[in-house]
């Protein structure tokens, strides 16, 4: 393949607003709460120690929309037939009858909604939370930002001044909620599955790269030793690359590039790719960023996991999907919270997509 010497490069960072948008993650003071692209939310509360998150944990769910149903689920501690105290008072019993079934990836849920209601009500003036009479402190949900995590919940679900609301209680009926927002629908382009560059495409991106990436997202590779870490057909001619950013004890980190074809000149840029801002839950289109423990087994999806200590039991863990021109988020999850018994599957989702 014989390429011009003449490259396209493209803007070196780009950001184009998406119109979705989710709210972003909060801790209030030990309760962590997000809510996605939908107006679903999910808190979660911990036992503190010096105040961080150890040990269980305990989540609740709500549902957007006016009907706004919740479910608490059942992780660590919340057995079928416990007692739920707070404050060493006794606030309800846990039968079996109240949970709805769950499988390997959904934990049972406690779904009956006037037991959590009493539940909630009990807790938000309350210190602390606990399955047993004679818990020990570590083994005690916190409830010190309960209060403020539910008012975040009743802020983001639009719920403030109406009888479904949890703190912000008014007189204006639960139909004055705004609906549960549609689940975004991603439109995927199909593209080949196998392929190997010319490597003289290679060569090209990291020259690219060696010209263009930003020094404080690649901080620690020497300036010689970057090196395509994989590649992918995009179509019939265009390509994407990884290529190495940075490294850590545990984790690395690398950054997507396209090459592409325009009339008579090859293309080398940055590939376009949606990142959420977890603090507004804004979703926008960037170039060049950094991304932490990428995977990818064809260009369609690409996987990130970003750990926030090595057993990877806490971080971030982000999914796209390629449509033709962009990478769309897919999927975002979020665990502040390390050394808790939760899975990805149970972490906070800031946003969530449907493929057709």
């Amino acid at each position: 393949m014989r390429l011009t010497r003449k490259f396209l490069f493209a803007a070196l960072s780009i950001t184009i607003s998406f119109h979705a948008q989710a709210t972003g993650f909060r801790d209030f003071e030990g309760w962590h709460v997000g809510c996605d692209n939908t107006g679903a939310c999910r808190a979660m509360g911990f036992p503190l120690d010096h105040g961080l998150p150890r040990g269980t944990l305990t989540i609740l769910d709500r549902q957007a929309g006016p009907e706004g149903k919740f479910r608490w689920l059942r992780v660590g501690p919340m057995e079928t037939d416990a007692t739920v105290f707070v404050d060493g008072k006794k606030i309800a019993d846990l039968l079996a009858s109240a949970f709805e079934e769950g499988d390997d990836k959904t934990p049972q849920a406690l779904v009956d909604q006037k037991l959590i209601a009493a539940i909630i009500a009990a807790g938000l003036d309350g210190k602390h939370l606990a399955f047993d009479a004679d818990a020990k402190e570590n083994e005690r949900i916190s409830l010190q930002g309960f209060k403020a995590a539910m008012l975040y919940i009743d802020e983001q679900q639009g719920r403030v001044g109406t009888q479904s609301a949890i703190v912000a209680k008014g007189e204006k009926p639960a139909s004055a909620v705004p609906a549960a927002k549609p689940v975004p629908l991603l439109r995927l382009k199909e593209i080949p599955k196998k392929g190997k560059p010319d490597p003289s495409l290679a060569k090209a991106i990291l020259e690219f790269h060696k010209r263009f990436a930003k020094k404080d997202e690649c901080s620690n590779i020497a300036e010689g030793e970057p090196s395509v870490i994989s590649s992918a057909p995009l179509d019939r001619k265009g390509w994407v690359f990884e290529v190495d950013c940075w490294r850590a004890a545990y984790q690395a980190g690398t950054i997507l590039y396209m090459f592409t074809y325009e009339k008579n000149h090859a293309a080398a840029q940055f590939a376009p790719v949606e990142m959420l801002n977890t603090k507004t839950g804004r979703v926008s289109t960037t170039r060049g960023r950094s991304l932490s423990n990428l995977g990818f087994e064809t260009a369609a999806q690409i996987d990130a996991f970003h750990k926030g200590r090595g057993v990877g039991d806490c971080g971030t863990s982000e999914s796209w999907r390629w449509d033709g021109a962009v990478y769309r988020l897919a999927d975002y999850r979020i665990m502040v919270a390390c050394g808790v018994d939760a899975d990805e599957d149970n972490w906070i989702t800031l946003w969530r997509t449907r493929e057709k």
